[in-house]
């Protein structure tokens, strides 16, 4: 998955009934299985804290990534601000796909 100039492989699961091959897909990233850091780092999306929200013992941060991606991001520590420049890299483990 390509996101700005950086590609990170993923492992994948799609659903029994979709075709081997699938032509157009999206990636489903949920918060839990994205880190946010501060840290810069090659293999790492680069964004910027566009929001975050408590949600019980956790923060939800929501990021604009390059070309516009947006993802939201769990994190227990609420150290983090809006319009940080943060990185983002995902959690080793599956992450479904559906057809587009």
């Amino acid at each position: 998955m390509t996101i700005g100039s950086v590609t990170r492989e993923l492992n994948v699961s799609r659903p029994e009934e979709a075709r081997a091959t699938l032509d157009n897909a999206y990636v489903v990233m949920r918060p839990d299985t994205l880190q946010l850091s501060r840290e810069r780092s090659a293999s790492a999306w680069r964004g910027r804290v566009i929001n975050r929200r408590f949600a019980g013992g956790l923060v939800v941060y929501r990021v604009e990534l390059a070309d516009g991606a947006i993802v939201d991001v769990e994190s227990a520590s609420g150290e983090i601000h809006e319009d940080e420049t943060v990185t983002v890299t995902p959690h080793n483990g599956l992450f479904p796909i559906v057809p587009g």
